[in-house]
């Protein structure tokens, strides 16, 4: 069974800044640069259509290069690998995107950060109460 991210975001009361909508919408305030991509064989963003084509998408680029950039800054500045351990252990429990396993990932990384960060436990004990 597949979600949608709507369904995942809202399960869980997470809110995106950045709708997968939002990109059809900055796609029609620069219609030159879409028919640039088009020209190239790439698209803006990704679509059914782009997916089948094979296109990359530009902002799917931007964004591997943001986030392989953020995680060499993490391990260099922190001078520690263990968010790569983290990322490693929860995504196949996330991939299955099934919600009992979206949950359990959840829960397991929420378990995982209140072990390591006393100010979680304490503020988690005190909603109980």
């Amino acid at each position: 069974m597949q979600f949608s991210l709507d369904q995942i975001f809202s399960s869980f009361k997470l809110r995106t800044f950045v709708r997968p909508t939002a990109a059809s919408h900055l796609a029609q305030f620069i219609p030159s640069a879409t028919s640039w991509l088009d020209k190239r064989g790439a698209a803006l963003y990704s679509t059914r259509r782009s997916v089948r084509s094979l296109k990359p998408s530009l902002l799917a680029c931007i964004e591997l290069s943001f986030a392989v950039g953020l995680y060499w800054w993490i391990a260099i500045h922190f001078d520690t690998q263990k968010h790569l351990w983290v990322s490693i252990c929860i995504a196949p429990l996330l991939l299955l995107r099934s919600q009992e396993s979206v949950a359990l990932g959840v829960r397991l990384f929420r378990r995982y950060t209140e072990l390591y960060n006393p100010h979680l436990r304490e503020e988690r004990a005190n909603r109980a109460n």
